[in-house]
């Protein structure tokens, strides 16, 4: 094993979870690291400066030592401008967090899935229609991770067109279909979804319809999960 030294480095903290009697296993979304592990000693003590500065949507710079596998917490500190997730908007974060912990690999460097989630995170301080923020960020995400969806084509390579339906199927694409059902969505949607552009309800239903069947391949194929709830909100 590696012995590695991270020191200032910009960082989220996803989730915390009681170790032992004072101490905090945290996961971390760090700009050049990945998303890491990493214990924090003693922070829930009740002199410890960490309190209240190791906790989720928290923008730190930290410094870590330790093996790759599981770092040790030598400190942190509040970097730059914080995000206060508007508290209709917390369980939207609290999702935005487990999507990254169920689809990021470990250890493996996405500098602009970092730059995506800050993005999302500051606008969940402020916006009151949350979910289409959430769909970019997933769209994003899959992007990222080598699953983009086509969305301008047929899986025969046939333009997709905004008044007819499409079936899509995970790992293939789209194809023409008279079908109805949770996995077809009429064209307009999908060119729609394909320029970030979900003003409208149909738009919104639509991405997020798609982008579930989506997710939930990945994490079935990868056999993490058998699926990941999306907010009915």
């Amino acid at each position: 094993m590696v012995s590695n030294r991270i020191n200032f480095h910009p960082a989220f903290i996803l989730h915390t979870k009681a170790y032992r009697e004072s101490s905090l296993l945290i996961s971390l979304l760090t700009h050049h690291h990945g998303r890491i592990f990493a214990i924090a000693r003693r922070v829930r003590t009740l002199h410890s400066k960490l309190r209240g500065v190791i906790a989720p949507f928290n923008h730190l710079l930290v410094s870590l030592g330790g093996k790759s596998e599981l770092y040790t917490l030598y400190n942190a500190e509040i970097y730059g401008q914080q995000y206060n997730i508007l508290q209709a908007n917390i369980f939207y974060g609290f999702y935005l967090n487990e999507l990254v912990t169920k689809l990021v690999p470990c250890h493996i460097i996405f500098p602009q899935i970092y730059q995506d989630y800050l993005y999302t995170i500051s606008f969940l301080a402020k916006t009151k229609h949350p979910e289409i923020y959430l769909r970019l960020f997933e769209k994003s995400l899959l992007i990222h991770l080598g699953y983009g969806l086509e969305l301008r084509y047929t899986i025969t390579n046939a333009p997709i067109l905004e008044h007819k339906y499409y079936k899509y199927e995970f790992g293939n694409g789209f194809k023409d279909t008279k079908d109805f059902g949770d996995n077809v969505f009429l064209g307009k949607n999908l060119l729609l979804l394909h320029i970030n552009n979900l003003s409208s309800y149909s738009a919104q239903d639509s991405a997020k319809r798609l982008l579930r069947i989506a997710i939930n391949g990945i994490l079935k194929n990868n056999n993490k999960i058998k699926s990941i709830d999306l907010i009915n909100r």
